[in-house]
């Protein structure tokens, strides 16, 4: 940068990283936000997996039909799933998400992995999910 344009400061890769990680935090509590405002029957694509630290993460995306009948997807969240993906540690992660994003979910569709479609299931039970998940 110096080269191209010498007068210009360029900023410090902690900078960086610190005014990322304030938009994407800024990104999360207003998608958040929208979603607990959304006062409609929601749908939810949820998967989970480990990174090398054998750390466990979870995801979901929320899908809904708007008023005008026109389907629309959100990034529901990405997070740390503590423990093991066993059914109840992600039925756990999965019913505190849609407790906190004041979800209204009528379905959800997983991989086909056996934990995930018992996560849901007990999910199911727990009248966290209205209807069977789809795989």
């Amino acid at each position: 940068m110096e080269c191209l344009a010498p007068g210009i400061k360029t900023p410090s890769r902690s900078t960086v990283r610190r005014l990322s990680l304030k938009k994407a935090a800024a990104a999360r509590k207003a998608v958040k936000d929208y979603l607990k405002e959304l006062r409609v029957r929601t749908h939810i694509t949820t998967d989970c997996w480990s990174d090398k630290s054998q750390r466990s993460f979870g995801s979901f995306t929320v899908s809904y039909v708007d008023k005008d009948f026109n389907l629309k997807s959100l990034p529901g969240d990405v997070s740390r799933v503590e423990g093991r993906h066993t059914a109840a540690n992600l039925a756990k992660w999965l019913t505190q998400k849609v407790e906190e994003h004041q979800l209204d979910v009528l379905t959800a569709t997983t991989d086909s992995a056996s934990s995930q479609v018992k996560a849901c299931n007990i999910c199911i039970e727990n009248d966290v999910i209205s209807a069977r998940p789809s795989t």
